[in-house]
Order: C-alpha cells, then sequence, then structure tokens
C-alpha cells in the first residue's frame, strides 16, 4: 500500500497589502512544480483602474509579465477576486506585480496553489 503524498502547495504571497500604491509580492520558487493557480482577493478599493500582472522569471533578477494587454486581470469593483490559472509552469521564479494607477485605498490577499511534480515512475 503506498502512502499518500501532498502534491500541493498553498502559499499566502501577500496578506493585507496596502493597494493604495504600487506593489510587488514575494517571489515564489516554482520550478518542482508542474501548474498552478493565483488568486487576488481585493477590498476597499475606490477605482476601477488597477491591474494585477502575473510575472515569471529564469534568474530572480529579469522579469517577464506573464500577462499583457487584454489578459491582464483588473480591479474592477470596491472588493472581489480574480484568478490566473497556469496549465504549465516553465519557469523558476513567480510572484504578482500591482499597479495601482489612480486607486488610492485598499487591502489586497495574493495566494498561490501549485501541484507538485511528480517523477515518471509514480
Amino acid at each position: 500500500m503506498s502512502v499518500p503524498r501532498n502534491d500541493i502547495q498553498e502559499l499566502d504571497l501577500s496578506v493585507g497589502a496596502s493597494i493604495a500604491a504600487d506593489f510587488v509580492t514575494i517571489e515564489h520558487d516554482v520550478r518542482f512544480f508542474d501548474m498552478g493557480s493565483c488568486q487576488f482577493i481585493w477590498s476597499g478599493a475606490n477605482a476601477t483602474t488597477a491591474q494585477i500582472i502575473p510575472q515569471a522569471s529564469l534568474d530572480k533578477v529579469n522579469w517577464c509579465n506573464l500577462a499583457s494587454g487584454t489578459t491582464i486581470k483588473k480591479v474592477d469593483a470596491a472588493s472581489g477576486c480574480q484568478l490566473y490559472t497556469f496549465p504549465t509552469i516553465e519557469f523558476t521564479w513567480f510572484r504578482v506585480k500591482f499597479v495601482a494607477n489612480t486607486n488610492s485605498a485598499g487591502v489586497a490577499t495574493v495566494k498561490t496553489c501549485m501541484k507538485r511534480r511528480r517523477s515518471p515512475s509514480v
């Protein structure tokens, strides 16, 4: 009989962060994960122009946006949540960039849920 494995990792990248100004979450090492998702939950926003942009890096120095144009999620109400899903993870580091634009109030929590890579023999 095999022992169940915990293949899912949940992580709070940011809890109670002010969305009155731009910020970037902590970096998350995702090299051992196959797929994942990121949820951005906010309340108290006073404008609908803010942007939530997931970013990836191979070297933790140069960051690339994983969304652009119409795929960038917006803070579109005083409170709510947005979800990004990543069916494949082909990068080493992950973080979320928040761009406040005209927003000047509110707080946010950013969570990730990543599915751990399994060896081919499992």
